[in-house]
């Protein structure tokens, strides 16, 4: 007897910590989505992303290779289209293979193994792909940065493009399945889906920031593991 191929559905989100979910042990976080997903899933404990940055870091996992290996040093760093990737090797096993969202990949080339992609990358290309009118995004990405003062500023609740990419991925991505299952189609398939969040900057939809301020202080927050670095420590010692 043949043995039928599983459909594949791999969802990532962006600068999300492995432990902060209820599947990872974390009582703290409402995470039903997601643990519904690992408990008919699979999940994964003993994973780590092999870089500090976006772009090396998704290569790394995209090639199955140390960032140093395929020379990807900084997040514009591109690709080269001649490195297989995880997406080649499920073509090469018969798959239909299809991008949804954010993978950060740089240059010409963006599919590196993947058949198709239904939605472009963060910023304006995927709300474009979207039809999506910028206007209508409740601001631009840059007018919500992260890592400085502004984007601690604004940090709490609120809306950003980001939240508007994500939700135009979600809608992307269940369309594209409710129409493959109306197809008479025998071959199984990879499905990536990439999201924005919870990249910075911080804000969340008011419905959830108030779902879990009423839940937090500061005295609740677990205390991270104070191991540092001696790169980082020798960096705190020079400068403060």
């Amino acid at each position: 007897m043949k043995k039928v191929k599983p459909n594949v559905l791999l969802v990532m989100s962006d600068q999300h910590h492995a432990g902060i979910m209820g599947c990872a042990g974390d009582v703290k976080a409402h995470t039903p989505n997601m643990d519904r997903l690992a408990d008919r899933g699979v999940l994964f404990t003993n994973a780590y992303c092999n870089f500090p940055l976006c772009g090396p870091s998704r290569m790394s996992f995209m090639t199955c290779r140390h960032p140093h290996e395929i020379s990807l040093w900084d997040n514009e760093s591109q690709l080269s289209s001649d490195i297989p990737t995880f997406a080649h090797s499920f073509l090469s096993a018969g798959y239909d293979t299809v991008l949804s969202g954010r993978m950060h990949f740089v240059g010409w080339d963006q599919r590196h193994g993947f058949m198709e992609r239904i939605i472009g990358d963060v910023p304006e290309s995927a709300y474009l792909a979207a039809g999506w009118k910028l206007k209508r995004v409740l601001g631009s990405l840059v007018d919500t940065p992260g890592m400085n003062l502004a984007g601690i500023v604004k940090s709490g609740p609120g809306r950003t493009g980001y939240h508007a990419y994500d939700e135009a991925v979600t809608g992307t991505t269940v369309k594209w399945l409710k129409k493959r299952g109306k197809q008479k189609n025998n071959k199984p398939f990879l499905l990536v889906v990439g999201y924005a969040a919870p990249h910075c900057p911080f804000v969340a939809p008011p419905e959830d920031f108030e779902l879990h301020r009423k839940n937090f202080s500061y005295d609740d927050l677990p205390k991270p593991d104070r191991i540092v670095h001696p790169l980082i420590a020798s960096k705190r010692k020079r400068f403060g």
